[in-house]
Formats: structure tokens, sequence, C-alpha cells
């Protein structure tokens, strides 16, 4: 009897253990399908087309474009169509106050973004901008914007940018604005990752009943 006893305890001992493994093994599956969505998907691409908007004045101190927000201070924002200014081949904006490209303005995105640059061009070789990075309150760095060219900065995790106008000239064009969105998954990849989920939660429940 204490044989039989021994037996059954050594049975249910060894099921329960099983059951553990399973479910261990289910949350490496759920983890590793995780690490996989955002490995295959570490940033997305994103060239700003301006191609959609009405060139010229838009008389409005803010304007969004995909993920990215463009604020003038004291001024508005007026927009180039592609070709319409210096290289620009997906257009572009300028800050405009009294008719000249001069005054300051920012940059703030929706989410954090990587490997941002963009094109300058100025009307006057005697204007200078300085362009600041952050991430959140905290500066990234800057840069002085006084020619014709492409600018950026490199991997910075950036939330926003500040344009900080001291022309006194006719000021400056701006384009082809050039950025990676960092770990957004897309919402097509995230509706697969909610099926896979479900269906393994179904198989699951299945498997205990």
């Amino acid at each position: 009897m204490a044989q039989n006893m021994h037996q059954i305890t050594y049975r249910y001992t060894t099921k329960e253990e099983g059951n553990k493994m399973k479910n261990f093994s289910d949350l490496k599956f759920i983890l590793l399908a995780l690490l996989a969505i955002f490995i295959s998907n570490p940033a997305h691409s994103i060239v700003l087309d301006f191609s959609s908007f009405s060139s010229g004045d838009t008389g409005l101190s803010t304007v969004t474009n995909e993920d990215a927000t463009f604020s003038v201070t004291g001024g508005t924002v007026f927009i180039y169509g592609p070709g319409d200014f210096g290289n620009f081949d997906n257009g572009g904006i300028c800050a405009l106050s009294s008719g000249n490209c001069e005054t300051d303005w920012s940059l703030t995105f929706d989410n954090t973004v990587t490997n941002f640059s963009f094109e300058a061009a100025v009307y006057n070789p005697v204007d200078s901008v300085l362009v600041e990075a952050f991430n959140g309150a905290t500066s990234l760095g800057s840069i002085s914007v006084g020619a014709n060219g492409l600018y950026g900065f490199g991997g910075a995790m950036i939330t926003s940018l500040t344009f900080d106008d001291s022309s006194t000239g006719a000021g400056f064009g701006f384009g082809d604005f050039s950025y990676d969105r960092v770990g957004v998954p897309e919402p097509g990849t995230l509706a697969i990752m909610a099926i896979g989920l479900l269906g393994l939660g179904f198989t699951r429940r299945k498997r205990i009943h």
C-alpha cells in the first residue's frame, strides 16, 4: 500500500513539473516573439514630402507633416513645393516674418527619431541659424547653419529641435527633412502579434481542459 501511494505521489509531482515546464516554454515563446518584432523593425525611415501642400504662405504658425510639427515664433509657415527653392527634391519650409524667412521656429516629433538630417538654402550669405537638438529637456548639442548644404545630427535620439535665427537678410529655407522613427512597430505588425498571442492563449486553454 505504501508503495502504491508513493507511485501516485510521484506521478502527480511529475505532471505538475511538466505543466510548469510548458508554461515556462510558452513564456519564452512570447518573449522571443516580442524580441523578434522589435529587432526586425528597429526604425522606420521617413522623408517629409511637401508636395501635397499648397505652396506659399500658409497663414498658420503651426503645420504638421507626418509625425513632425513645425511651429514658428512670431510668424507663419511658408511652404516650398518640390523644386521651388534650393535643392529641395521633396519641398520644405521657411519661418516667414515681415516678408523674410528670418524668425525662430521649432520642430517637434510625436516619437523619438534618429539619423535626422535636412537641407538648408540661404538667401543671404551673411545669415546664420543655430540648430539645437533635444531629447526631452536634455540638449544633445547644436550646429551652426551658415551656408547651403546638408546638415544632420547622426545617431542622436531626438524628440525636438529649435532653429534660432540670427539672420539680418532674407534668411533661410529648409527642406528634404529625413529621419528614422525609433522602435515604433507598424500597425500591421502589432495586429499580427495580437493575433498570435490570442492563438497561444486559446491553445493553452484547450490543453488545460
